[in-house]
């Protein structure tokens, strides 16, 4: 009696025959997948994302375009402010500014030739020289003064020289416009040099 040998085979599947069997569950998973994805980016990504920001609703898109935006304002403001606290060269404050410097103090020329006037005398005790106006034009840099000399009796053109001379020797003035030199007699016999004077300023 012959043994007979009884081999057990597994069937054969093709990669086709698999790929046509798990096609159709991919395409369904896929299918589902997309519609998820599309959903949550057109319906529940915005409710997540979207901010209210300066009374709007904004996204992620216009929150970065809004941050821009304020940032640009903010360079402006900075640039209005830093004109206005801090001058710069080309403004016109900055003009107004190193002209006023430019410009000597009238109250530091004022004291100065009230100065002179009072220094300039024939006695120690009594004072020549007297000042009655002054004018100061801004636009020629002048300074226009008027007065008398008196008490010094027959030598006030003598004493009103001596002023003149004094006055040239200031350090600010340019050039001195030399008043005439006139002595007039009063109803009580005593005499006076009345002048008008000119300084153009360095």
């Amino acid at each position: 009696m012959s043994n007979s040998t009884k081999t057990n085979k597994r069937p054969s599947h093709s990669f086709g025959a698999i790929a046509q069997r798990g096609s159709m569950p991919l395409f369904i998973f896929s299918a589902v997948l997309l519609g998820t994805l599309t959903f949550s980016w057109y319906s529940l990504l915005p409710e997540l994302t979207t901010v209210e920001v300066g009374g709007e609703l904004r996204d992620a898109k216009s929150l970065k375009s809004y941050h821009a935006s304020l940032t640009a304002q903010i360079l402006v403001a900075q640039e209005q402010r830093n004109a206005l606290i801090l001058p710069m060269e080309g403004t016109a404050f900055r003009a107004l500014t190193e002209k006023k410097h430019m410009q000597f103090p009238l109250f530091t020329l004022r004291t100065e030739i009230e100065r002179v006037a009072t220094t300039v005398r024939v006695e120690e005790s009594k004072r020549a020289v007297y000042l009655s106006s002054m004018q100061y034009s801004l636009e020629f840099a002048t300074v226009d003064f008027s007065g008398s000399v008196r008490n010094v009796g027959p030598r006030s053109m003598t004493v009103l020289a001596q002023f003149v001379e004094e006055l040239r020797s200031l350090n600010f003035v340019d050039e001195l416009k030399s008043p005439r030199f006139t002595r007039e007699q009063k109803e009580d016999g005593s005499f006076y040099s009345p002048f008008h004077i000119q300084i153009s300023l360095q």
